[in-house]
């Protein structure tokens, strides 16, 4: 539901036409593989840090694997945003 006009940088409105997107993903189906999805998490780079309570389970990288089973896409650009952030520190 939209309860405003959007304008995108160009200053153009999109009312009633939308906008094509500047990367597109082909459809594709996502299955799962016989030895599943291992996402890399913190503890899993060299000189991370120990987690001082003792807890070892990683929400955040069981909720990518799931979202990368159900939106690719979304996936997808979630880890090109990740990317884009990195490089704009350098």
């Amino acid at each position: 539901l939209t309860t405003a006009r959007y304008y995108p940088p160009s200053g153009r409105s999109i009312q009633a036409t939308g906008i094509v997107p500047d990367i597109s993903i082909r459809p594709l189906k996502v299955t799962r593989r016989e030895q599943g999805f291992t996402p890399t998490t913190e503890a899993d780079l060299r000189n991370s840090l120990s987690n001082e309570n003792g807890e070892a389970e990683d929400k955040a990288a069981t909720e990518e694997a799931s979202l990368a089973e159900t939106d690719y896409a979304l996936y997808e650009a979630l880890n090109l945003l990740k990317g884009l952030a990195i490089m704009a520190r350098r």
